[in-house]
């Protein structure tokens, strides 16, 4: 019975539109983000009612309708305005999905025949870069300045040893010349001790002659 019921109200929708522009304008969006789409009208359709619905736009495929005309109804996520001076309709979905993408219709409901506008929304993903967290930043730091200081480290190397080298070849000048010195005041010491032998010798020697 269900299924007769479904049937039935299929046919009838078949019966009661008429569908326009059957290739269908194609609005883009992203998921997470937002899409608006523009319907257009004859003339003489300012303040009938107008309505979305997704493909087969059967009566439960209404997503949402105008309440009257330059005025603001939102269901949801959707939401529909009616703009009278410029014969058009607009309705913005929110919150994109990636399940949103598919076929919907701009509908004008009236006597007879609705008159259906065929629509195409596509949603595409976002596509992200790899964002730099506070660790990675701390880590990448860390490492920047390990390297400085291991490149200092080796630069400043060779001039260490360099001094250390310069102050030790100083200090053994000095001891040299300290030791250098200490024998020839010996030597000198001694040089005079036997000057004074001598001379003594000599004195002697003349005094026991006289």
């Amino acid at each position: 019975m269900k299924t007769c019921l479904r049937i039935l109200s299929l046919f009838q929708v078949l019966v009661c539109v008429e569908i326009k522009n059957q290739s269908g304008n194609v609005f883009t969006g992203t998921e997470g983000g937002s899409v608006e789409i523009y319907c257009n009208y004859p003339d003489g359709y300012q303040y009938a009612y107008h309505y979305f619905c997704r493909h087969p736009c059967g009566y439960s495929d209404v997503l949402i309708k105008t309440e009257r005309a330059d005025k603001v109804t939102s269901k949801g996520r959707y939401s529909v305005l009616n703009t009278a001076s410029a014969r058009s309709f607009s309705v913005t979905i929110r919150n994109l999905r990636s399940g949103d993408s598919g076929v919907y219709y701009c509908g004008i409901d009236q006597l007879g025949k609705d008159t259906l506008s065929k629509v195409v929304v596509t949603v595409k993903k976002v596509h992200t870069s790899p964002i730099m967290t506070p660790a990675s930043e701390s880590s990448t730091q860390s490492d920047h300045q390990l390297t400085q200081s291991t490149v200092t480290a080796i630069a400043t190397g060779p001039r260490l040893q360099s001094t250390s080298t310069t102050s030790v070849s100083a200090a053994e000048l000095v001891v040299f010349g300290v030791q250098c010195g200490v024998v020839c005041a010996l030597l000198a010491a001694l040089l005079l001790f036997h000057w004074r032998s001598s001379t003594t010798c000599t004195c002697s020697s003349a005094i026991c002659t006289k």
